[in-house]
């Protein structure tokens, strides 16, 4: 018995299994095996790109499974698919032992006339026999889209000119630019509610947070120029306004929205952003406010502290953050008569834990005496208080200000001493303002330094109330985080937004546009929004584009221009300001490049700030191929691997430097150019930096 059948177009082993049996259940089982194969085989080994200028190297794997040797000829066309036109042909003769494979090497070097896709033909023959492939291959253009950014902030009310052609470099084509400004970000301190209006689940800090939520809306919509500002934004929810960060200026973004992998944040702000408007509604207030009250009244307990969640037991450390919210409510809306039997309740759960720190400081902060019971704790706290201010040894700058604040509240002596000390270590800078630039004040859990910047400005308003400067200088800071930062805990939200509206009600005023000339011609304002002020021209680019913004008013806004153009690769140079990148080819033995070598590729990111969501897009070389090819988070940071780059997305990028590595196979000789490197923060797109390119050269 024969069994004939057709095996499909698969060069591999079959294995045939069959079982046979008689009517009596006699029965066995037939087992063959059999290797579908052609004499002769050619399997192309093909880069997923080239770019023009590289002297590329394209390979074929020929195999001989006959018993003899075979010489013959093999063949490369390039052909561009368009109009089935050969574009290149190269011959090369072979030789390969009987049962043995071959190597056959295909040089190319694509010009600038190279149609950007071709498909490449590779075939064999020899002895009366034939193999062949084809694919496509791609060809990538010598020219790449180019994005110079040019930043600015304007503090005071001043003259300013940008000169918009001297961003543009010798040689680029295809210019054009895009201009931005924002008259009156202040607005984005009140924007930043928006994520914790309505809170997320029935935790303690969610509904504090909420009720905190409310209190600065009500107390906003009470001032009638900033009431009549959130009536006119109510009348603009389907413009920019409404529209996160991470979705504006797709346009002048070296990476698409669409591709980075925070969709769903985008999408989650701009729905919050929406949500924001019926915050100020006076009916949504009361109803939202009750219900926070209500939830915060069912999770205190007996003794006066708060839980986390309902059933769980009463926590210090949530009783002292949720009194440390209501207390600062009261501080910068005026004092709530509906709170304060919460309050007194839990000040005196925390009298049993201690006079400590932090129980003095909310007993400052809200204007109360400790309790009785503690007199003798609180004589032994001030007492060391003192003597640290006396030791002129700041550890920690956060904690410095604290003890600050509890000495002048217990008018001790000390605070202005201390606080001098603190301020000792602050840096200033024109367009951040005054920060600490010191590892005295740490980094917190998604935080930054923010927590430390907020505890100083409150020390610095208690003590020295008449340095008005020193503190708009650090609320500028502030004011600037926001800029580039999304802020994601309900905590760091309501700690910048108390330290920059206290007292500062009047910086959410409606500031007049200043005038805005783009070569003598006035930029139309009637599109700007109400309460940011936001306006944005594109324009074709010429050899003498000036923009001069004539400011009268004294308050910080804030502008960018984006310079987009056409450049050769060759031709790109480094730049970038706040944020720079860099980026090096390592050799596994420091000398020439070999085929089959593993390379580390180093990039390193230098921060003058902190960002959020900043996306670096590494254009690699066609010689190389990612060790890892998997895409995925890896060491605080998601990569992405695609044909012609590797994309890497850092969600919050601290100031400093900061390094990725990622390893590399050399998988062909040659001589290869990648492309640019470009890192860029997608909430604020214009803090770019850009590399230039690397050429390789590989040998066999």
């Amino acid at each position: 018995m024969s069994i004939a059948f057709t095996l499909p177009e698969s060069i591999t082993t079959w294995q045939f299994l069959g079982s046979a049996h008689t009517r009596d259940m006699d029965h066995t089982i037939v087992e063959a095996t059999t290797t579908a194969h052609q004499d002769l085989m050619v399997q192309p080994n093909m880069p997923r790109f080239l770019r023009c200028g590289d002297k590329g190297t394209l390979t074929a794997r020929v195999s001989n499974t006959s018993d003899k040797t075979l010489k013959g000829t093999g063949i490369m066309q390039l052909i561009d698919p368009k109009d089935e036109r050969v574009v290149y042909t190269s011959r090369q003769p072979f030789q390969v032992m009987a049962d043995s494979v071959a190597t056959l090497s295909f040089s190319y070097t694509p010009g600038e006339q190279t149609p950007t896709l071709l498909t490449c033909k590779i075939g064999v023959t020899a002895d009366g026999m034939s193999d062949g492939e084809q694919h496509y291959l791609p060809v990538l253009p010598s020219t790449e889209p180019q994005v110079k950014t040019f930043s600015f902030t304007l503090p005071t009310g001043t003259n300013t000119q940008i000169n918009v052609s001297q961003l543009f470099p010798k040689g680029s084509t295809d210019r054009r630019f895009t201009f931005e400004y924002t008259n009156n970000p202040a607005w984005l301190m009140v924007e930043a509610l928006h994520e914790y209006a309505h809170p997320y689940d029935d935790c303690a800090i969610c509904q504090a947070m909420s009720l905190f939520s409310q209190d600065i809306a009500a107390s906003l919509g009470s001032h009638d120029e900033i009431n009549a500002a959130i009536q006119r934004w109510n009348e603009e929810q389907d413009n920019v306004t409404m529209l996160s960060p991470l979705e504006r200026n797709d346009d002048v973004k070296n990476i698409l929205h669409a591709e980075t992998p925070w969709l769903m944040a985008a999408k989650s702000e701009r729905e919050q952003k929406k949500q924001l408007i019926s915050l100020f509604n006076r009916d949504n207030q009361k109803k939202q406010h009750d219900k926070a009250l209500n939830a915060l009244r069912m999770l205190q307990n007996g003794d006066g502290s708060w839980s986390w969640f309902p059933g769980m037991a009463g926590s210090p450390y949530i009783t002292h953050v949720v009194a440390e919210l209501l207390v600062r409510s009261n501080a910068l809306c005026g004092r709530h008569p509906e709170t304060q039997p919460m309050l007194d309740e839990a000040f005196h759960y925390m009298a049993t834990k201690g006079a400590d720190l932090h129980y003095l400081y909310l007993c400052a902060l809200d204007h109360r005496h400790p309790s009785d019971s503690l007199r003798r704790e609180v004589r032994k706290e001030l007492k060391a208080l003192r003597r640290d201010a006396k030791s002129n040894n700041i550890s920690d700058i956060y904690t410095a200000a604290v003890k600050a604040i509890v000495l002048d509240a217990f008018r001790e002596k000390g605070a202005a001493d201390l606080l001098d000390q603190i301020m000792s270590l602050t840096v200033t800078d024109r367009t951040l303002g005054r920060y600490f630039d010191s590892y005295l004040a740490p980094y917190s859990w998604l935080d930054y330094k923010i927590p430390t910047q907020v505890m100083v400005i409150e020390a610095l308003e208690r003590i020295r109330p008449n340095d008005q400067t020193t503190i708009d200088e650090m609320r500028q800071w502030l004011l600037q985080e926001k800029r580039s930062q999304y802020w994601v805990t309900p905590i760091q939200s309501a700690n910048a937004i108390y330290a920059f509206l206290r007292g500062n009600m009047e910086s959410l005023s409606s500031y007049p546009m200043p005038t805005i000339s783009i070569d003598g011609q006035n930029v139309d304002d009637a599109s700007a929004t109400s309460t940011l002020g936001y306006v944005k021209t594109t324009r074709p680019a010429t050899e003498t584009n000036t923009i001069t913004i004539d400011k009268r008013e004294r308050h910080t806004s804030w502008g960018a221009v984006y310079a987009q153009y056409m450049q050769r690769g060759e031709d790109i140079e480094a730049s970038g300001n706040d944020l720079q990148v860099h980026r090096e080819v390592i050799a596994p033995h420091g000398g020439a490049l070999h085929v089959g070598d593993k390379v580390r590729v180093r990039i390193t990111l230098t921060a003058k700030r902190d960002l959020d969501f900043v996306q670096v897009n590494d254009r690699r070389a066609a010689c190389l191929e990612a060790v890892d090819p998997m895409s995925g988070y890896r060491n605080g940071y998601y990569v992405q691997n695609r044909d012609c780059t590797t994309q890497y997305f850092i969600s919050m990028l601290s100031k400093g430097t900061h390094v990725i590595e990622k390893e590399f196979y050399v998988d062909r000789a040659g001589v290869y150019t990648s492309g640019s490197i470009t890192a860029q923060c997608a909430y604020a797109p214009e803090f770019c930096a850009t590399a230039p390119v690397i050429t390789l050269t590989v040998e066999k």
